[in-house]
């Protein structure tokens, strides 16, 4: 089995993968001080990526305890490459897929150059649910997103509706009822989000809506 040593790994559960432009300081990042590394094609990779997959017994086995942190032993987890990339990835007992994480650029650029002396071994694998929705998002626009849509829902729930309709016609030039005022504008806010939803963004922040959203993106 070959190994790589000294690297950071920012770990996000399924459903989310933060490439490591967008890591932040709050983030809960690990010095991985020891990890296996496996060979994947370009597909694979991308299922890796995008779906939940399970880990084959065979692979599972072998990479018990083989990964060493800051933080102590991680049971399950190794680095994946398809030649281009590299990322890490942790699985429960069972062999679920869980977490996530990219590699800093140059800590990559750095595995990349090696590998070429392993002998890697191939990656066995099952997809067990697809997940994958394109999106052009970075993280801070999705956090964005989503604080816009639970206080849109508060605006209307509390019964808002000058705000409803001022918020409504920075957006819109017709009228609508209250109902598809709110209905209309979250549909778009959530389907079609992009940075003219910024301005929007920033007016809802200063609205005095009871009990605010904790998720403000900085």
């Amino acid at each position: 089995m070959n190994y790589v040593y000294d690297i950071l790994c920012n770990f996000s559960e399924v459903g989310e993968f933060i490439d490591s432009f967008e890591w932040d300081k709050k983030d809960s990042v690990l010095l991985v001080e020891k990890i296996p590394i496996y060979q994947v094609s370009s597909k694979e990779m991308f299922d890796l990526i995008h779906n939940t997959i399970k880990l084959s017994k065979t692979i599972l086995l072998e990479i018990e305890n083989h990964t060493h942190t800051d933080f102590g032993v991680v049971p399950y987890a190794c680095l994946v490459t398809d030649s281009f990339r590299v990322i890490a990835l942790q699985f429960s007992s069972d062999g679920v897929l869980i977490k996530r994480s990219s590699l800093l650029y140059d800590e990559e650029s750095a595995i990349m150059e090696e590998i070429n002396q392993f002998i890697l071994i191939a990656f066995s694998f099952e997809i067990i649910k697809k997940e994958y929705e394109l999106s052009f998002l970075t993280r801070k626009e999705k956090n964005m997103q989503k604080y816009l849509l639970i206080e849109l829902e508060k605006v209307y729930e509390l019964g808002l509706y000058d705000e409803l309709d001022y918020l409504y016609h920075e957006v819109f030039d017709d009228y609508q009822t209250n109902e598809n005022m709110f209905l209309i504008l979250f549909s778009h806010v959530k389907e079609n989000f992009s940075r003219c939803y910024y301005g929007l963004y920033n007016i809802v922040r200063m609205i005095p809506i009871q009990n605010h959203s904790s998720i403000i993106p900085s």
